[in-house]
């Protein structure tokens, strides 16, 4: 598997620290390493906002959003998700994790695994996909 970054966005992007991720995550998830791409973009507040309405029907900017594309409707390239992250709402979130490359690093593994199909539609969900997020980012 393979993961594609692209910085849309006038922020600083810990591109080696998210590769890492994206290998412990697939190692830790079993995930055959030639399945796929997976795209990565950083972009505007504005942008993602557009997005969220067009995807979600939501008129408010979000920090992450995932699309997944199953094997039978792939799309170029063996494209099987995307992920989009707007840095500028993860600079105002970063209190919580400590800095911005933690805070980016969460929202990836967070919407890598929804492009790998958790998610937090219930308590019993939010718990497993949350129980997994952490092993990810507290792997060694």
């Amino acid at each position: 598997m393979e993961l594609i970054i692209s910085n849309q966005a006038n922020t600083r992007i810990p591109r080696k620290s998210l590769n890492k991720l994206f290998v412990k995550t697939l190692k830790i998830l079993k995930k055959d390493k030639k399945d796929g791409i997976i795209e990565l973009t950083f972009v505007s507040e504005n942008t993602i906002r557009k997005l969220n309405k067009t995807h979600r029907k939501k008129d408010v900017p979000t920090d992450v959003l995932s699309f997944a594309y199953p094997s039978e409707k792939k799309l170029k390239n063996d494209l099987i998700g995307e992920i989009i992250i707007a840095p500028n709402i993860a600079i105002k979130q970063k209190n919580a994790s400590g800095s911005l490359k933690k805070e980016l690093n969460k929202l990836f593994v967070h919407g890598l695994l929804h492009v790998f199909s958790y998610n937090h539609k219930t308590d019993e969900d939010f718990c497993t996909m949350n129980n997994v997020e952490k092993r990810i980012l507290e792997a060694k």
